[in-house]
């Protein structure tokens, strides 16, 4: 359990964007803002574990791209997509998996966590590169970046995917494919 109070509530706080968390009790912040949190994380290694098995499987909560296994940011507590590959490999279901970002912002946790891995794991991220968190440490980590800026047309936007996508399948031939759909890559977000 984390303590009452102190620099617990402090560094949830940064990562939640959330100044006022420092004043609550850290099991209530525990209860009724990390829990959920645990369940989305724990509903995207079942998730992997299905997709290896069933063919495909949707977690539609989870993808928290800016949670590294050392520091969490960006609303991101958890390194839920580094936790679930890591899983597979631990299992050894899997010797290859590519991770599709297709968030607006760049996914700086996983990237993080795989900058020495780009044998077993290839990373295509297709993102806003004006907007945060503007990772140059992580970027290191990206096979195949797709950078795009605020207002591209869909047609445009489909058109780069298609082709990175196309380009990426041929070259690393994954095992598994880890979608992280992000939730603000609609028109006028």
């Amino acid at each position: 359990m984390p303590p009452a109070r102190g620099p617990w509530n402090a560094l949830i706080a940064r990562i939640m964007e959330v100044p006022l968390l420092i004043f609550f009790p850290a099991c209530v912040i525990d209860r009724k803002v990390l829990k959920s949190f645990r369940y989305q994380t724990g509903g995207t290694v079942l998730a992997v574990r299905l997709a290896m098995e069933c063919g495909a499987a949707v977690n539609l909560g989870g993808g928290f791209h800016h949670c590294s296994s050392k520091s969490g940011g960006g609303f991101c507590p958890y390194a839920d997509i580094t936790l679930a590959i890591k899983f597979l490999f631990a299992q050894r279901l899997v010797e290859k998996v590519m991770i599709v970002d297709l968030d607006a912002h760049q996914g700086n946790g996983h990237e993080r966590d795989f900058l020495t891995s780009t044998d077993n794991v290839y990373i295509l991220d297709m993102y806003n590169c004006d907007i945060y968190p503007r990772d140059v440490k992580a970027k290191k980590a990206i096979r195949k970046a797709v950078e795009i800026k605020s207002q591209t047309s869909d047609q445009r936007y489909f058109s780069l995917l298609k082709k990175a996508l196309d380009e990426a399948v041929l070259e690393f031939q994954p095992q598994l494919v880890l979608y992280n759909a992000g939730t603000d890559s609609l028109t006028n977000d």
